[in-house]
C-alpha cells in the first residue's frame, strides 16, 4: 500500500499504473524510470557513489549535491584452480563451460544469454551453462529453458554458499554478468568475478560501461545481444590467450582499483572535505581481517566446531552448520533476535517433518 501511494503521489497515473502491475508480480522495465529517492536527494548533505553514472543521476535532480566516486571495496578472492574446482563439484573436466551468478529475474537478460548459449551449443555440443542463485518467483525461468530445448544442459543450482559459488566461479570458461534495465547499481557479484580472474561479459550500460575495456567485453543491450554473447564466447573458446589475458586485466584492476583500503580512504576524504575536518587521518588497522577460508571438496561434509550440535546426527548437524554459515555471510548478528528466531523455527519444522517420515 506504501508503495502504490508513493507512487501515485509523486509520478501520477502512470506511477500508479506501473506500480499496480509491479505488486501484482507484473515485472515493469518501466518501474526504472521511477527512482523514488528524489527526496532522499534533496535532504542529502552529500553522496558517495560507486560510479559516476550513479553520481550524474543525481546531479540531474539536483545539479549542486556535493558528491565523489568513490570505489566499492571488496576482498580478492582466491585463485583456484579450474580443474581442481571441476572435480570438486562433479563437473567434466573436458567440456565447455559458461556460468550466471546472483539473483536472477528477467532484468538479468536471460533469454539473450540462453538463446546465444544455444547456437554455442550446437557446435559444442557438451557445452553446459551453469546458473548459480536464486530464481525470482515472477520470473519462469524453467519454461525458458524448456521452451529452448536446454534442459539437459543447463544447470540451476539455487543459493550457493560461498564456497561453493567461488568454485563454480573457478570452474566456469566464460562468466555473464548481465543486466537491463539498470538502477545504477555497481555490482559485487561482479568484482566477484573479475576479482577471480575469470574472462566475463557484461552489459554496456549504466556503471558496467565505465568499465575498462581490457577487463571485461561488454555487449549491447540491444537487438544485437545475442550474436554479440556468440561472437565473444565463440572467441575465448577458440583463442585461450586471449582469454588467460583478460581475466589475468580482470584480476588486477580489483586488485588496484577496488580495495578495501581505497575504499575507505575515498569515503574519509570526501566526508574530510565536506565536513571541514582538516587533513585526513591515517587509516588504523582494520577491526576484523577478512582470512581467505580453506575451501574443502564439497562431497565432503566438515566436522562441525565442538558445539551443541556434535550431539545431533551428522547430516542434521551439517545442516544446522551450513544455514549458520550462510546466515552469517548475510550479515547477520546475535542482536538480529527476529530473523534468528524465524530460521530456528524453520529448522525445528523440518526437523520435525524428519522424525514424523520416520515414524
Amino acid at each position: 500500500g506504501a508503495y502504490l501511494r508513493e507512487m501515485q503521489q509523486r509520478y501520477g497515473a502512470e506511477g500508479e499504473r506501473v506500480a499496480r502491475k509491479m505488486s501484482r508480480g507484473q515485472l515493469q522495465d518501466a518501474a526504472f524510470s521511477f527512482p523514488l529517492v528524489e527526496d532522499l536527494i534533496e535532504r542529502a548533505q552529500g553522496l558517495i557513489g560507486h560510479s559516476r553514472f550513479v553520481v550524474d543521476q543525481a546531479r540531474s535532480l539536483r545539479p549542486n549535491l556535493p558528491a565523489a566516486v568513490v570505489p566499492m571495496g571488496v576482498p580478492l578472492p582466491p585463485l583456484l584452480a579450474r580443474d581442481a574446482a571441476r572435480e570438486q563439484l562433479g563437473l567434466p573436466l573436458d567440456v565447455p563451460i559458461w556460468a550466471s551468478f546472483g539473483h536472477i529475474n528477467p532484468y538479468k537478460r536471460m533469454e539473450s544469454a540462453l538463446r546465444a548459449f544455444k547456437r554455442f551449443r550446437a557446435e559444442q555440443p557438451d557445452a553446459r551453462y551453469i546458473l548459480v542463485g536464486s530464481v525470482s518467483p515472477s520470473y519462469d525461468l524453467a519454461a525458458l529453458i524448456r521452451r529452448l530445448g536446454l534442459s539437459d544442459s543447463v544447470v540451476v543450482t539455487g543459493y550457493a554458499p560461498r564456497a561453493d559459488f567461488e568454485r563454480y566461479v573457478a570452474a566456469a570458461d566464460l562468466c555473464l554478468n548481465l543486466r537491463w534495465p539498470t538502477a545504477g547499481e555497481t555490482s559485487a557479484s561482479l568484482l566477484r568475478l573479475l576479482g577471480a580472474g575469470r574472462p566475463t561479459l557484461v552489459s554496456a550500460v549504466g556503471a558496467f560501461g565505465e568499465l575498462p575495456g581490457d577487463v571485461c567485453a561488454q555487449v549491447d543491450a540491444d537487438w544485437s545481444e545475442s550474436a554479440l554473447i556468440l561472437a565473444y564466447a565463440r572467441l575465448l573458446q577458440t583463442q585461450p590467450a586471449v582469454a588467460e589475458q583478460l581475466g589475468i586485466n580482470a584480476r588486477s584492476y580489483v586488485a588496484h582499483e577496488h580495495t578495501l583500503d581505497g575504499a575507505a580512504q575515498g569515503y574519509m576524504r570526501f566526508l574530510g572535505d565536506l565536513f571541514g575536518w582538516g587533513a585526513t587521518p591515517r587509516l588504523r588497522d582494520p577491526l576484523w581481517q577478512v582470512e581467505e577460508q580453506e575451501l574443502v571438496p564439497v562431497t565432503s561434509s566438515a566436522a562441525p566446531a565442538p558445539s551443541e550440535t556434535s550431539a545431533l546426527p551428522e547430516p542434521v548437524a551439517t545442516t544446522i552448520a551450513e544455514v549458520g554459515t550462510a546466515a552469517a555471510e548475510l550479515g547477520l548478528h546475535e542482536s538480529d533476535d527476529q530473523p534468528l528466531r524465524e530460521i530456528a523455527a524453520t529448522l525445528d519444522d523440518l526437523l520435525d517433518e524428519r522424525d514424523s517420515r520416520k515414524v
